[in-house]
């Protein structure tokens, strides 16, 4: 059994999948920001990883937009670039 901690990060990444593939009517660009591998070296930029903004309060650090961002970059790229969500949902689930 997971534990609730668990479950949220799971429903959070779903939803991070769902924003930036264009799946829920939301404008991505309001909540995160692609990188686009300025500041990358030796080839670890990767496809569809986020930029974590700065934030100024300790407060925003745990809003969504916040603190999906790096488990999302630390996902292996194949699951970030998934065709579909029932794929993504399946992969996520076997890690």
């Amino acid at each position: 059994m997971q534990s609730l901690e668990q479950r949220r990060d799971k429903a959070d990444l779903v939803q991070e999948y769902k924003i930036v593939h264009g799946i829920d009517n939301v404008d991505k660009g309001q909540w995160f920001e692609i990188q686009d591998g300025e500041g990358v070296t030796r080839g670890k930029q990767g496809r569809m990883k986020l930029k974590l903004k700065r934030s100024r309060l300790e407060l925003r650090s745990n809003f969504f937009s916040q603190r999906v961002i790096p488990m999302w970059n630390n996902l292996p790229e194949e699951l970030r670039v998934c065709q579909s969500l029932k794929m993504f949902k399946n992969a996520l689930q076997a890690l």
